[in-house]
């Protein structure tokens, strides 16, 4: 294949142009995709989601927190609060988002921190983690320019914030390239060769990360993979076209004919990048035995990076050879050394080789990404400082428990019948309140027209009594010269029949009296028993039993009253009967009295005292009229001053009851305020209260390391609902683990127990990631045992040897392992926090005074299959140069031999990966720095002990690196790494082009 691009390189190059071509104008047609996606089927947190997805949705994606902080006054001040909701109706009418929460209203008092100057707006979006674009996060906050252009801050957490948060990996790569340029340049020694690995890199990396953003249209690519991506194709594409340059170079230099020596540099070196790439595909892809859906993305991802640089190193890089020719060494850097070229057994690494040919971890605990030690320019982390500035480091990664419920959930009957009970006792509270106060009214009204009337009547009776009391000073004055008449007419007889009607008229006006109060008394008596006949009416009408006791006893007190009445009737009738018949009597003895013979004078005297007593009586009767009318006067008083009192008892009554219904309204109340707390830690939803939610909701605030926790909330069939728990620690640190694991362990499975029909999940993003650890914790086993497997068989397959396979294992192993305490060192346990650029302010953990971050869960997996793929790279470049596969060459001998022609490509391949990795430690982003730390670490190991330790292995082992069993050795097919046969052939091919030169040549 070499040969026929070497010979049409032109065509070779069209062909990539085309393919690139075509791939960056799909790729600028349909974008590239990349996801979050972080589902784990089988987990308590997907389990979560899966409720959510089912009954809520579309809740399942998560809300992410637009926060706003002012600079001045409140979020409640005018200006403040004008921004703020004009950000969150430009939000809501952002395409994609299903609901903002405005942090004004109902909800201020959980939207609003308790200072007043922060708040933030919920932000639910139909789009997940796993599809939202940069786009559609961008769009939603450019909707808050409102509050940018009032001066406040504005910031975006969840999704949105982690899309929009993705670190630039530009200044890391161009960082690693520069590094990769000055370590060719040494090498290589001149400008064209330099650069040729660069270019190789680079064309298939742009290739690679095209088809990964393709890739993510079809299946989940975490947003994470093309960084890993470029990391691992950036370093193994420089590194595989530097051992096909260095072939090539030294083919040449041996003064073999340029086009030829590409085609065999591709035949050999080109065989072992090959194979290379291969066993370090293979062990990114054995990360899929995980079961775990974002491993294995990242797995496909960075194979395919790793493939497209050996298709670039393969096909794309002979063509350029071929076009260069011998051009290749031109533009030399340094000046041209004497004997530049050693002689065999010469130089450095040749030393190394005879000289190695004669003499023979931490705790690590996985965790999840802290955005709080991220990048303070990312919006995602400035979210989670003003979130933990606001409410508490906890509301950066609450807990989602979502609960099924069957039988369906229903209204608490406690509940239930305590709001009947208020909203009856209420109606009734009401009614009775209206009607006391229409009866106050009334009675108040009655009683002023009574105390007007009463007032006139004293009045009037006042001025009868000044009247009759003049009446009577005149009929006393004729009555007085009338018995002086008769005394003069009559003489002793006159006088005593005087005293006689005197008496007479004294029972007369006794009589008249007892006449005037049994009218009186008739009075009281007709108005009492109207007062009974209107209480019985009063008793008829009301059914609640105290009304009615208090009525009852009102109709006892008036009837006593009315008997009493009729008693006192009787007694005045008796007095006036008595007093009649002596004036009766009295005035017949007065008539005896005078009945005697007269004068003619007697008989004048006496006419002229009759007509003054006829003057005398008249007087009398006017009197006696207006001392009537006095009376009725006096009985109209009397009957309203009774009324007027009736009227005050009755208000004393109504304020009786008054007070009692004040009462009866604070039992309401309180019953009211019941049902309101109920319904309100309910969330307003009866529904809410059932007793299994409430069981669990308590239980949850209950338990140590929770902050507080939301009202349920239920969808309308009663059959799931979910919580908000708040931890109080940050969602990376140790107690937030603990926290979810006590949850799960021993919370909601005795609250499960204590009720009936219900189930719950605890999940949420930080649920999540703690799921995603253990997943993956449980599975590294499996994962490392795969990969040596696979690898250790592919090695059998190639070397031929029971010996290589194992050694190759057992130090990869050891180089992982090393890597892993380094990496627990530097993260972890926090020695060089800072050096590495993270920031210890926000670290959610702390050893002593050092700041630690959470090895995220899924750096050691791909690190071990990428630390594992890229040494055994070396090993195969190593063992293809000392030809361990059964050849006769002494031990020692082919252990020198491969050192001396792959030792400084090796080395120089090392230096150059582990400067690309090495550059990404600058990266904002605090996993892609513990990939950098890792991968650096890890190649360098990779490289010293390939160079180092394992020639010495070998060396120990002797002839017996070449044991196989028969039966094995007769089964395995022959796969040629090294191109021996090709270069047997291009020896037979120099040979016969010497001895039948080609005319003209």
């Amino acid at each position: 294949m070499a040969r026929w691009v070497a010979h049409h390189p032109i065509k070779a190059l069209l062909l990539w142009v085309v393919v690139i071509v075509a791939l960056s104008g799909v790729v600028s047609v349909v974008g590239a995709q990349t996801t979050n996606d972080n589902s784990l089927p089988g987990t308590q947190s997907q389990d979560a989601t899966n409720v959510l997805a089912a009954d809520f949705p579309p809740t399942e994606n998560g809300t992410s927190p637009i926060v706003f902080k002012v600079k001045s006054g409140t979020v409640n001040s005018t200006a403040n609060k004008n921004a703020i909701t004009a950000s969150v109706k430009a939000i809501a009418k952002v395409p994609h988002v299903t609901q903002a929460t405005s942090p004004y209203g109902n909800a201020a008092q959980y939207l609003q921190s308790k200072s007043g100057t922060i708040a933030y707006v919920p932000v639910l979006m139909n789009v997940s983690s796993a599809a939202i674009t940069e786009e559609q996060a961008q769009a939603v906050l450019n909707a808050a320019n409102p509050a940018v252009k009032a001066g406040l801050q504005v910031a975006a957490g969840g999704t949105v914030g982690a899309t929009l948060s993705n670190p630039n990996t530009d200044s890391s790569t161009v960082i690693g390239l520069i590094a990769a340029v000055i370590i060719l340049a040494v090498s290589f020694g001149t400008l064209i060769a330099m650069f040729l690995p660069i270019i190789s890199a680079v064309i298939g990396l742009a290739l690679g990360l095209a088809i990964i953003g393709l890739l993510g249209h079809i299946v989940a690519v975490p947003s994470i993979a093309p960084t890993l991506a470029t990391m691992i194709g950036l370093g193994v594409g420089i590194d595989y076209a530097l051992f096909i340059v260095s072939r090539h170079r030294e083919q040449l230099a041996e003064g073999m004919d340029p086009k030829e020596s590409v085609a065999l540099a591709v035949g050999t070196a080109g065989t072992a990048v090959v194979f290379a790439g291969g066993t370090l595909v293979l062990a990114l892809l054995s990360l899929a035995v995980a079961g775990i859906p974002l491993i294995s993305s990242l797995g496909y991802g960075s194979s395919l990076a790793v493939v497209t640089a050996v298709l670039a190193a393969t096909i794309m890089l002979p063509a350029v050879l071929s076009l260069l020719g011998h051009r290749i060494n031109s533009l030399p850097i340094f000046p041209r050394r004497k004997g530049a070229a050693a002689a065999a057994g010469t130089g450095v690494w040749a030393r190394w080789g005879g000289f190695v040919s004669r003499q023979p971890v931490f705790r690590m605990t996985l965790g999840q990404e802290d955005v709080g030690v991220s990048s303070t320019k990312t919006t995602q982390r400035q979210a989670y400082d003003l979130m933990t500035e606001g409410y508490g480091v906890g509301y950066n990664g609450p807990l989602l428990v979502a609960v099924n419920l069957d039988p369906p959930a229903k209204e608490d009957p406690t509940v239930l019948a305590q709001e009947n009970e208020a909203k009856a006792l209420q109606s009734q509270l009401e009614a009775e309140q209206a009607q006391g106060q229409a009866q106050q009214a009334q009675l108040e009204a009655e009683a002023k027209a009574a105390q007007a009337k009463s007032a006139r009547i004293k009045k009037e009776r006042q001025a009868l009594d000044a009247d009759a009391q003049a009446l009577a000073s005149k009929r006393a004055v004729l009555v007085g010269q009338v018995r002086a008449l008769r005394v003069e007419a009559l003489g002793a007889a006159a006088g005593r029949a005087a005293a006689l009607r005197t008496k007479a008229q004294a029972q007369v006006a006794k009589s008249e009296a007892a006449a005037a109060k049994a009218r009186t008394i008739s009075g009281d008596i007709k108005t009492t028993q109207a007062a009974i006949a209107a209480v019985k009416a009063e008793i008829a009408a009301t059914v609640d039993p105290r009304m009615l006791a208090r009525l009852e006893k009102r109709q006892a007190d008036l009837e006593a009253r009315a008997k009493a009445l009729i008693a006192q009737k009787n007694v005045q009738a008796t007095v006036q009967a008595d007093a009649k018949a002596k004036a009766a009597s009295l005035r017949a003895e007065a008539v005896a009295a005078l009945s005697a013979p007269r004068t003619p004078e007697q008989t004048a005297l006496l006419a002229q005292a009759q007509s003054l007593e006829a003057q005398a009586r008249t007087l009398a009767s006017q009197r006696a009229m207006l001392v009537h009318r006095r009376d009725l006067l006096l009985q109209q008083e009397a009957s309203l001053i009774r009324q007027v009192a009736s009227i005050e008892y009755q208000k004393k009554q109504l304020e009786a009851l008054q007070a009692e219904a004040t009462q009866q309204e604070a039992e309401a109340n309180a019953l009211k305020a019941q049902v309101t707390a109920a319904l309100t830690a309910a969330g307003g939803n009866p529904l809410g209260t059932d007793p299994r939610l409430v069981t669990l909701q308590n239980a949850l605030k209950s338990t140590k390391g929770v902050k507080g926790v939301s009202v349920p909330s239920v969808n309308t069939s009663g059959t799931a609902a979910y919580y908000n728990a708040i931890p109080t620690t940050a969602p990376a640190a140790d107690a937030t683990v603990n926290l979810v694991h006590r949850v799960r362990d021993s919370v909601v499975p005795k609250v499960e127990k204590e009720t009936n029909g219900l189930t719950a999940y605890v999940g949420g993003t930080t649920a999540g990631n703690i799921d995603l650890a253990d997943e993956i914790t449980s599975s590294l086993p499996l994962v490392i045992a795969t990969v040596c497997l696979l690898n250790m068989l592919v090695l059998l397959l190639a070397f031929r040897s029971i010996l290589i396979p194992i050694q190759a294992a057992a130090v990869i192993t050891l180089i992982s392992l090393a890597t892993f305490g380094l990496l627990t060192l530097v993260f972890q346990e926090g020695w060089g926090f800072a050096l590495v650029g993270l920031d210890p302010t926000n670290a959610c953990c702390f050893i002593g005074d050092r700041a630690t971050d959470p090895i995220a869960s899924y750096v050691p997996l791909m690190m071990y299959a990428a630390i594992f793929g890229l040494a055994n790279d070396y090993q195969v470049f190593l063992l293809s140069r000392i030809g361990a596969d059964g050849t006769a060459v002494a031990p020692a001998k082919a252990v020198a031999d491969g050192i001396r022609s792959a030792g400084k490509v090796i080395a120089t391949a090392a230096l150059i990966m582990l400067s690309v990795f090495a550059a990404f430690i600058i990266n904002g982003d605090p996993v892609i720095k513990q990939f950098g730390v890792g991968l650096s670490a890890g190649v360098l190991l990779a490289g010293g002990l390939t160079l180092f330790m394992v020639p010495a292995i070998l060396r120990l082992m002797g002839r017996a690196i070449h044991w196989i069993p028969r039966w094995l050795d007769r089964i395995l097919p022959h796969v040629d790494i090294e191109g021996e046969k090709l270069i047997e052939q291009a020896a037979a091919t120099d040979a016969a082009a010497k001895k039948n030169p080609e005319p003209g040549a």
